[in-house]
């Protein structure tokens, strides 16, 4: 049983492929790059994921590590 299962929480699919892309365009302002890392077109990420969170708010979900160790990828 998955844990969203286990809590109750209707899981969608894709789920965080689509908040990552969300956060990511967000943090880094740059559709080609976001594209190139998630295996879609520039266009696709621009017209799908543009303008959904602000910027402190990507910041803040690529800051959700366990026991509040900041580790960045980019």
């Amino acid at each position: 049983m998955t844990a969203a299962k286990k809590a109750n929480v209707a899981w969608k699919k894709n789920a965080l492929r689509h908040s990552y892309a969300s956060y990511r365009l967000a943090e880094c302002a740059d559709a080609s790059r976001v594209s190139l890392e998630m295996g879609n077109t520039p266009q696709m990420v621009f017209r799908h994921y543009r303008e959904l969170v602000k910027q402190a708010d990507a910041e803040k979900w690529f800051g959700i590590v366990p026991n509040g160790t900041k580790i960045r990828m980019f």
